[in-house]
């Protein structure tokens, strides 16, 4: 059903203008979230310096203020990425259901399994790779922070970046080149988003890429890459929370 949504025409343009133009989207998708988390940390500070001294600011109190920066910088970026998408959001979300229920009908959308172990595997190196610290902060929080960041990583990303790179990067490319080579830039740009998360974090997340773009290339609409996103980042969140609360593996202290 997603391939009978026709992609937005295009004026004729050369083939790097279009990626330039993509590129120069990312960009500012993640430039809006760093100047909201920027003023947001500002006012916070502001605030908290004029009503205690900051000597006496808990870390936990930190925490909370960087994890609640976090959480409105992946907001911004996803509302920045459907923003630019606006123009095809609306059928698309129209689609979405019979797009994704078209699309589980096909053999290769059974590739959706293997986010399960692939965000087993993004678990665990949270769980090595975050500090004893962190975990006591996560795990004195209240069920609604973690259902706030469940929200974000399994509904919220999901359907904003998939419509972003998977339905408007990938169809704008497609249009003047190879459905190959408009993959291939769609997953660079992706992966290249994920670099303010950590040096390693495009590493972490290229088997899901691979994945979402072999779906595409076999013409699998956008909605099963949402689904597949969205079990990837949800084991990985389930992970995690058994993680704090239960500690199988050893953390760093």
């Amino acid at each position: 059903m997603s391939e009978q949504l026709a992609d937005l025409p295009l004026p004729v343009q050369s083939q790097w203008s279009v990626v330039r133009s993509c590129v120069w989207q990312v960009l500012a998708a993640l430039a809006s979230s760093l100047l909201v988390s920027f003023v947001v940390g500002f006012v916070v500070a502001f605030v908290g310096a004029a009503t205690r001294s900051a000597s006496l600011l808990h870390m936990t109190q930190e925490f909370a203020y960087i994890q609640s920066l976090a959480i409105l910088s992946m907001l911004m970026v996803n509302a920045t990425y459907l923003l630019f998408a606006r123009d095809e959001l609306k059928e698309r979300l129209r689609q979405f259901l019979p797009d994704l229920m078209n699309g589980l009908r096909r053999p290769v959308s059974l590739l959706i399994l293997v986010c399960v172990p692939l965000g087993l595997l993004g678990s665990v190196h949270w769980a090595i790779t975050t500090t004893q610290l962190t975990r006591n902060f996560l795990h004195d929080m209240s069920p609604i922070y973690w259902l706030a960041i469940a929200v974000l990583l399994v509904i919220v990303a999901p359907v904003a970046e998939e419509i972003f790179y998977r339905g408007y990067v990938w169809g704008r490319l497609s249009s003047i080149m190879p459905p190959w080579k408009a993959g291939t830039i769609s997953a660079a740009l992706f992966l290249g988003s994920h670099v303010p998360n950590g040096i390693l974090a495009p590493l972490l997340v290229l088997p899901l890429t691979i994945l979402l773009t072999v779906l595409r290339l076999r013409r699998v609409g956008v909605g099963v890459c949402v689904l597949a996103h969205g079990i990837y980042n949800g084991t990985i969140i389930l992970g995690n929370l058994v993680q704090t609360y239960v500690a199988p593996l050893h953390m760093p202290s």
